[in-house]
């Protein structure tokens, strides 16, 4: 069987404060782990937030450089708040179906899908 790549989108929040952007890299780090361990092959976009702390660059840099690691993936495997999708989260589900690319919302769906729940 080859690996499956597997995109996170999950919020990182542009906008928030640098508190609150590496707690979301952190909770992505976690989904990563997961998922490592399902034996999937996991593509964090959010440890770009380590390099974007060391050199800002414009918001857009950033997204395409995220839809272009999503487009070598599989699927996507999509986490979020309450309030939803944020705004870069909705631009990479839309993307992702357009690409034709699996979207699922839990460990159990991915792994199902794929035949690794056994």
């Amino acid at each position: 069987m080859k690996p499956i790549k597997v995109f996170i989108c999950m919020p990182y929040g542009d906008d928030n404060s640098l508190e609150m952007r590496e707690h979301n890299t952190q909770a992505a780090m976690g989904v990563f782990h997961a998922l490592a361990e399902s034996g999937f092959y996991p593509v964090c976009p959010h440890l770009s937030h380590y390099l974007h702390e060391k050199k800002n660059r414009p918001r857009q840099f950033w997204l395409t450089n995220s839809m272009l690691m999503m487009d070598s993936c599989d699927c996507l495997i999509v986490f979020h708040g309450p309030e939803g999708p944020s705004e870069g989260m909705q631009m990479e589900i839309t993307r992702a179906r357009q690409n034709g690319q699996p979207v699922f919302d839990s460990f159990l769906s991915i792994e199902q899908a794929y035949g690794l729940d056994e």
